[in-house]
């Protein structure tokens, strides 16, 4: 990592989160561009294992909580 910056680099992290319902994850994990695309022969596997673990971990209020964490680097460069 270091070999980008001149004199080293600082971290700073930063957590957040988003509460989805069962659409709203599906067609947010459809969006990115590891998934396996519809007619692939994993995609309905994968959609209906991640509806299974969306069905096993749902709330009460009906929404599942992502979290996440993002790591900047940042310092001078060369």
């Amino acid at each position: 990592m270091n070999a980008f910056f001149k004199n080293g680099h600082q971290l700073q992290t930063f957590a957040s989160e988003q509460e989805v319902d069962l659409a709203s994850l599906l067609g947010r994990t459809q969006s990115s561009s590891y998934c396996p695309l519809e007619g692939h022969p994993n995609h309905e596997l994968l959609m209906s294992e991640l509806a299974a673990l969306f069905k096993e971990f749902v709330a009460p209020n009906g929404l599942v909580k992502l979290i996440y964490g993002t790591a900047l680097f940042y310092g001078t460069l060369f």
